[in-house]
């Protein structure tokens, strides 16, 4: 068989192009520290490691998810925390002020600390994250709960020249009105009736144009704000995470649910500041047990926000685990052996060179060479 010049040629540059791949390739895998560098390399080990990559990606979506839930459950448990070290305060008061030996001056001193408690527990029940609101649900534009000092036709039923209580004390100087239930009849102070703003009482006045025994609508300013609202929006709307295959978690807590239906957690504060600024001992002992309920009631969410929180914390650590578990998966298909490589290489450095040589030689030969 006759080889021809050209054949040698070709032989001679493949051997040299294969060499030279050979080194690259040896080359990247030492560079990279990788044995996979694109997909011709391993076909059916990419395949296996883009689906551990997107595992890894579903992974880190739910890390994320978790910190982010974590957030919503540290931010109402702190706030909660803060709650009940305040009702804990409540209470103290309340014990310290049933006793009768107190004087007048001393209870209303007492009314202004629990006004001060009450400002305190709205602001932790207006807790934010972020734009949001911890228990305010999904309304984002306003907060869960408001303290005003407007107080906007509230019922009572008149008695001739005895004083009733209002729902509430500490009443301000401004205008309070008047009016027969239907809103047609407007009545005077003084002429009509007399109110006691510090005790937040109204006396119909038998002298007057009034009917003892009806029902009259009255509004009025206190001087602080002590009047809770709930958001009329709601507070009830579920923030919902994914934090797992097939597995979500609500991360808010209603504030509906934690401060207003089953016990309202505001309104033994509010009327034990009455009953202490009306220097009343048998109310305020009686609203002891209101404030005890109130603190039950926060406890008890307290305790709801610590089972959120350490069942993402198990659930983070199971995620932890399963992606260290797909990264030594990752490794063992991708990640070169350093020391194998580097004896490659040079095996291909050393074929590389004595293809060069031989080819060297080989193309110096001329005509002479055959004819001897």
């Amino acid at each position: 068989m006759r080889i021809t010049r050209a054949l040698v040629n070709n032989t001679l540059l493949k051997s040299l192009n294969n060499a030279s791949d050979l080194r690259v390739k040896y080359f990247k895998e030492i560079s990279t520290g990788k044995r996979i560098n694109t997909a011709s390399d391993d076909p059916f080990g990419t395949a296996r490691l883009l689906g551990l990559n997107k595992s890894l990606m579903q992974m880190n979506r739910y890390q994320k998810n978790i910190d982010d839930s974590k957030t919503w459950v540290q931010l109402a448990e702190g706030a909660l925390d803060r709650m009940n070290e305040v009702m804990q305060q409540a209470i103290s008061v309340v014990m310290a002020g049933g006793n009768d030996t107190l004087d007048a001056d001393a209870r209303e001193a007492m009314a202004t600390q629990i006004q001060q408690f009450l400002n305190t527990i709205v602001d932790q029940a207006n807790t934010k994250n972020g734009s949001g609101y911890v228990f305010g649900g999904t309304v984002i534009d306003s907060p869960p709960f408001t303290l005003t000092n407007k107080v906007e036709n509230e019922s009572f039923t008149s008695s001739f020249d005895a004083a009733v209580q209002l729902d509430q004390t500490d009443i301000s100087d401004e205008q309070v009105t008047v009016t027969s239930s239907d809103g047609s009849v407007t009545f005077v102070e003084g002429t009509d009736y007399e109110i006691d703003r510090k005790h937040g009482t109204i006396t119909t006045l038998s002298t007057g144009s009034m009917v003892d025994g009806t029902d009259y609508s009255l509004s009025y300013t206190t001087r602080d704000a002590s009047i809770v609202t709930v958001n009329e929006k709601g507070t009830d709307g579920k923030i919902v995470r994914e934090i797992g295959k097939g597995q979500t978690m609500q991360v808010n807590i209603s504030g509906s649910q934690a401060f207003v239906q089953d016990v309202n957690i505001f309104q033994p504060l509010i009327d034990l500041k009455n009953a202490l600024m009306r220097n009343d001992g048998d109310a305020i002992r009686s609203n002891k047990e209101g404030v005890l309920q109130a603190e039950d009631q926060i406890v008890r969410y307290l305790g709801k926000a610590g089972l959120k929180y350490n069942h993402l914390t198990d659930i983070e650590q199971a995620l932890e685990t399963f992606s260290l578990q797909i990264k030594s998966m990752k490794s063992s298909i991708e990640d070169v052996d350093m020391a194998e490589a580097s004896v490659n290489l040079e095996v291909q450095n050393n074929a590389y060179n004595a293809a060069l040589k031989a080819g060297a030689k080989i193309l110096q030969l001329n005509l002479l060479d055959f004819l001897g």
